[in-house]
């Protein structure tokens, strides 16, 4: 089996997060309030994006390998804890790790899959095509296997990480950008200073982390949607297990029509958004979110591999985890903001919002990568 195989394997096993659909519940089923574990969720949050590009860093310095790994390893560890009893302090503290072991893999997966390829267009949107696909068997598993023991989702994930695990440490990739001449905070400056001064790159990952940030919390929208149409519990998971779904044929879209003008793309994205608000018309607002997430699969690989394309070597997964920060740093603004709009207003408003944030900041970007692409053809 040849590294590129097992780093493909590693990856989509990674991607069985049977937790999804019961987690608030199982916290809660731990006598903590249902306040509490949102206040825990936040803090995860807030972790993750301080951990987000020290580890970056890390992978850079060190290995992504042993990063991925290592990341691998403590997420197994964690859910395994979760499934245990104890204080709120105990939760606190194995989300600390469930951050720090997330953190550790984000930027460096990618990078060690991109020093494995030949074809990395190809490789990373057959990976998270697969992934997606992997994601909704294991969530739908995990819903039916919670009816039995809410911690099974948890052991079912740690054994699927620690699989993981076994399979990338198999690998003999040794590529390492610890020299003679420089550090951990060299390199991370280094990576900084990259980010901000290639233009190209940076306007890529405005985009990136608007869009990043607004699918990011989209999981906390489905209830207020649904409820706002009026549709039936029972079709929730459907619905949203379509909506999944169709992220992966997204990923197909983009493999087929890679040279989509972006604008177009990024029209037809921004239509379906203002669609979502539509809740006087229930078919339009699915509509929407069944469109806006096929164009996420689109645009979350083709943004990934345009960043890979001007990224060097040494530098790369010190850059994936700056953009994984600002998409989480995004996504926490969004999940304060989009609350209190839809509490005061309507999903109209919040979408209409979310639209106009987007042209307000990332217009100006999504122009120049445009005419970037324009020049290099």
């Amino acid at each position: 089996m040849t590294d590129l195989t097992k780093v493909k394997i590693a990856k989509i096993l990674f991607s069985a997060r049977f937790w999804v659909a019961t987690m608030v519940l199982y916290l809660t089923s731990r006598d903590i309030s249902t306040a509490l574990v949102f206040q825990l969720i936040g803090f995860y949050y807030a972790m993750s994006v301080l951990l987000e590009y020290p580890t970056g860093v890390i992978g850079d310095y060190y290995s992504h390998r042993i990063s991925v790994f290592w990341g691998y390893i403590i997420l197994a560890l964690s859910y395994i804890l979760l499934s245990l009893s104890g204080t709120i302090w105990f939760y606190g503290l194995t989300l600390f790790l469930l951050a720090l072991g997330g953190s550790l893999v984000s930027g460096s997966d990618n990078a060690l899959l991109h020093t494995v390829s030949n074809d990395f267009k190809k490789d990373y949107s057959q990976v998270k095509a697969y992934g997606i696909t992997v994601t909704f068997l294991a969530v739908s598993i995990g819903g039916f296997v919670s009816a039995v023991d809410l911690r099974i989702p948890l052991y079912l994930t740690a054994v699927f990480l620690i699989s993981a695990s076994v399979v990338v440490i198999t690998t003999k990739i040794r590529v390492s950008g610890k020299t003679e001449n420089n550090n951990l905070i060299s390199v991370g400056i280094e990576g900084l200073k990259y980010a901000v001064t290639n233009k190209q790159l940076l306007n890529i990952m405005i985009v990136s982390a608007l869009i990043g940030a607004f699918f990011f919390n989209f999981k906390w929208l489905y209830n207020p949607l649904f409820l706002s149409l009026g549709l039936n519990v029972a079709s929730w998971g459907v619905l949203a297990g379509t909506a999944t779904l169709l992220i992966a044929v997204g990923i197909k879209f983009y493999e087929k029509f890679s040279k989509l003008n972006v604008v177009i793309a990024t029209l037809i994205l921004l239509v379906a958004v203002l669609s979502v608000g539509i809740t006087s018309l229930p078919i339009v607002a699915l509509a929407g979110m069944f469109v806006a997430h096929l164009m996420r699969g689109y645009f979350e690989t083709k943004l990934m591999v345009d960043m890979n394309a001007v990224i060097t070597k040494s530098v790369r997964s010190s850059v994936l985890s700056l953009n994984s920060l600002l998409i989480r740093a995004g996504a926490t603004a969004f999940m304060f903001t989009g609350g209190i709009i839809l509490d005061k207003f309507s999903m109209m408003i919040l979408m209409a919002t979310s639209v106009a944030i987007f042209l307000l900041i990332g217009l100006y970007p999504l122009i120049k990568i445009r005419k970037l692409k324009f020049q290099g053809n």
